[in-house]
């Protein structure tokens, strides 16, 4: 159940009520801003346990040889390291576009924010190495961790750190001229 902020209160402290269906779309609607692009699984090799993540010039060139210069990238924090990083794209509607682009990307490659939501609420084992929607091994036998990426909505602001959080504002994607 959600609330539609868009209509007035009948009385002060009362909003109306949204379906589920309505609720969803607008979890999506309300994006951080400057556009942002949550990437996950962002590793790069686990060994005796530990796990190497990609550096900010790594992900950036990854990004660059999919088609998508962005302007910062950073880590950020969690309780498994720095697992996941952000991507902002330019304050501006070609910078939202870019974005939402790379989202289409990864959707297309079935490495959304549905799949890793689903991916992330199995429990974890102990060598997530070998999970083929985690890893994929080529024919040479190199593994590469896979990369899941979606836009940031105001849900995920509790995933950054404290002065990402200062640096963003919350807009919905309604009420910018995407004309």
């Amino acid at each position: 159940m959600g609330w539609n902020y868009s209509v007035a209160p009948v009385h002060k402290t009362a909003y109306q009520a949204l379906s589920t269906a309505a609720a969803e779309a607008n979890q999506g609607d309300l994006i951080l801003w400057p556009p942002t692009v949550i990437i996950e699984n962002t590793y790069k090799s686990k060994n005796d346990g530990q796990k190497d993540v990609m550096s900010n010039k790594e992900l950036e060139s990854k990004l660059r040889e999919m088609g998508f210069a962005v302007v910062d990238v950073e880590p950020l924090p969690g309780k498994d390291g720095h697992g996941s990083m952000q991507a902002k794209f330019p304050a501006s509607l070609d910078g939202l576009n870019k974005a939402s682009q790379l989202v289409e990307l990864f959707e297309r490659q079935g490495h959304g924010r549905a799949t890793w939501a689903r991916i992330h609420s199995i429990a974890p084992t102990a060598d997530g190495g070998n999970n083929p929607m985690l890893v994929k091994v080529d024919g040479k036998g190199e593994r590469t961790w896979v990369l899941y990426g979606y836009l940031a909505t105001a849900w995920d602001l509790d995933m950054l750190d404290p002065e990402s959080k200062q640096s963003v504002t919350v807009k919905s994607r309604k009420e910018l001229d995407l004309d």
